[in-house]
């Protein structure tokens, strides 16, 4: 009987430790330290890539991650392929916190996406989106695929970024396996760590592995994430794209690799030379030849996304987008270049970044980090944005400011910097009428006039939207629900980054009565501000990434019979090395006159400033909040 017992025991101890050694990375395993500041826990990540060729290789993805909350959106992973790169296998499991496993999931969750722009018209890329819906929070995610690599998602390798905001890692790889004597090159970034190499005759491998990382606390006005979060960049030396062979060792031999995809390009059909020859006949400079040439290309043709196969990188024709009348931003940067070309003028196509970058594009480290294609004169020192039907020539946006380009000139590539916006370039400027009701509605009459990246919106508006679609966007921005528009027009200038927007209007609660009473809030027409959120202990340097300025005139007529009681300083001055705030307030007779300026400029503070920061924003945020109050005798 003690036998039958003994080994009763034994048979269910046995068992209860098979049950737990088949649970899947159960919740209660995390360590605590993992958890603080985590929205998720990566438990298991390996991305390797196997290099097989110049122009080939192999894929393969696993990742385990426990979802601790609805903050997290590792529920969702997305992997991007074209007719070059093919997807082989992707599944994927789900599990509860204990490890048991919940379900499969099924292939028909796997939704397949067009990855088009809704301005392209050929494109092959195409992504499958896995979205797990599961609401038992915390939860495990497991996720597999592989993938045959090729054409343009061959020619960088891997970039393994470690973890993100509210991320902790138990452990991490990236292992790159290349044919021995394969050289590449590698950027760790915000991270001590180093790979470790294993050899034979044939290959090499190299994997660099991360243990134990606690979650990140995410914070405001943060530097793009390459520069703070741990991040392992990795890029070919050399490559091949179909018959074209290049070179990633330099920018300037990665410039000759570009260079050849654009030769013999350039060809117009002579009718379209003599049209060309023709407009840039009589012009009195270079700089006049590009202006008028830079228009036509507008008036004429227009952008639209192409990328298929090596077309995502190499451009149409001139002379086809000469019949088309269409092209991406390498066609028609390419066909600017021609059209210059014809004129005499010298152009080189350039790649950038166009957008919020998470990375900067850096002389020392080659990999092409780009997505969008300008114009550069060397002449006349003028950048041309050849995708837009509207901006005046030399002017390129806020999306493609202040980074490094690369030129593709004759002598292959070279990096050089695009003009930075100063505040003094970004401005909105306003004037304005008030004429208080002794009920509390005004009549409001504003003149405004947008520079620079700031007027960027409105040339957008003009171009894109319907009067009364314009008109629908300006309410949107209001924050009374009575305000009831009358008079509008907007008018952009076609050689100058210039709008400028009248219109009238009604407001039912500009000021609020109360008895003999009128509580009169003096505000600006320019955007509220905000005071930054109050982040305590510190770790990341402050990036105010747009230089501006905002200039208000208000002037507010009182009722009749109404006498001010009661006013704010007359004066505020705020000052701080990154910016400056000031207004002035002066009563003249039955009106105020509200005078209020304010400039930031783009830099970068070191952490331990964000408190000086915060109140440089407290400050004039209580400044901007004032009210006066008008009594009625």
């Amino acid at each position: 009987m003690k036998k039958i017992l003994l080994y009763s025991v034994l048979s269910f101890f046995c068992s209860a430790l098979t049950a737990q050694a088949d649970l899947f990375y159960p919740i209660s395993q995390i360590p605590d330290s993992l958890l603080t500041y985590a929205n998720e826990v990566v438990r298991e990540e390996l991305t390797e890539f196997r290099v097989e060729s110049l122009h080939s290789g192999s894929l393969t993805y696993r990742k385990v991650v426990s979802v601790l909350n609805d903050k997290s959106d590792a529920h969702r992973e997305v992997v991007f392929y074209d007719e070059d790169s093919k997807i082989r296998r992707f599944k994927a499991n789900l599990y509860d916190a204990l490890g048991n496993l919940v379900r499969k999931i099924d292939k028909d969750e796997i939704k397949d996406y067009s990855a088009v722009a809704d301005f392209s018209i050929y494109q092959d890329d195409r992504m499958q989106v896995l979205e797990i819906r599961h609401s038992q929070y915390p939860y495990t995610v497991e996720v597999e695929y592989e993938m045959r690599v090729a054409g343009h998602r061959y020619c960088t390798y891997p970039t393994w970024y470690i973890q993100q905001f509210g991320t902790a890692v138990e452990h991490g790889k990236l292992v790159l396996d290349l044919p021995a004597g394969m050289a590449f090159h590698q950027q760790i970034l915000n991270i001590d760590l180093e790979a470790r190499r294993v050899a034979d005759k044939n290959r090499e491998i190299y994997t660099w592995e991360v243990e134990q990382l606690k979650a990140l606390r995410p914070e405001s006005y943060l530097p793009p994430r390459t520069q703070i979060l741990p991040v392992v960049i990795t890029s070919p030396d050399n490559f091949q794209w179909g018959k074209y062979e290049g070179s990633m060792a330099s920018w300037e031999a990665y410039g000759h690799f570009m260079g050849n995809l654009f030769d013999g390009r350039d060809e117009l059909p002579e009718a379209a030379v003599t049209e060309i020859r023709d407009l840039a006949a009589g012009a009195g400079s270079s700089v006049e030849k590009v202006q008028r040439l830079y228009r036509y290309l507008q008036e004429n043709m227009r952008y639209v996304s192409v990328q298929l196969g090596i077309g995502g990188w190499q451009p149409f024709d001139a002379a086809y987008v000469n019949e088309k009348r269409y092209g991406d931003c390498k066609a028609l940067s390419n066909y600017m270049k021609a059209v210059l070309s014809v004129a005499g003028v010298e152009a080189y196509p350039a790649l950038i970044y166009n957008g919020d970058a998470d990375y900067e594009v850096q002389e020392d480290f080659t990999v092409p980090r780009f997505n969008h294609m300008i114009l550069y004169v060397p002449g006349d020192d003028l950048w041309l944005e050849c995708t837009s039907n509207s901006y005046p020539p030399g002017y390129i946006g806020q999306r493609n400011s202040d980074r490094n380009a690369l030129l593709i000139t004759p002598q292959g590539g070279a990096l050089k910097r695009t003009p930075v916006l100063m505040p003094e370039d970004n401005i909105e400027a306003h004037r304005a009428t008030v004429q208080l009701s002794e009920n509390g509605q005004a009549s409001l009459e504003v003149s405004s006039h947008f520079y620079g990246a700031d007027h960027e919106i409105f040339r957008s508006l003009q171009h894109q939207l319907s009067l009364e679609d314009q008109k629908k966007w300006l309410l949107r921005q209001q924050d009374d629900a009575g305000f009831s528009l009358q008079e509008y027009q907007l008018d952009c200038d076609k050689d100058r980054p210039r709008s400028q927007l009248a219109y009238s209007a009604q407001v039912a609660h500009y000021a609020q009565k109360a008895g003999k009473r009128l509580f009169v809030p003096i505000k600006s027409i320019s955007p509220a501000l905000s005071i930054p959120p109050n982040n305590d202990h510190r770790l990341y340097p402050v990036d105010i990434s747009r230089s501006y300025t905002e200039r208000d005139t208000v002037a507010i007529s009182f009722p009749e019979g109404y006498t001010v009681e009661s006013a704010p300083e007359p004066e505020v001055n705020v000052t701080a090395d990154f910016g400056s705030y000031r207004h002035s307030l002066q009563i003249e007779g039955d009106r105020l006159v509200y005078i209020r300026e304010l400039t930031i400029k783009a830099c970068r503070l070191p952490a331990d400033r964000y408190a000086h920061f915060r109140d440089f924003y407290k400050k004039v945020v209580k400044a901007d909040g004032a009210q006066m109050v008008l009594k009625k005798e």
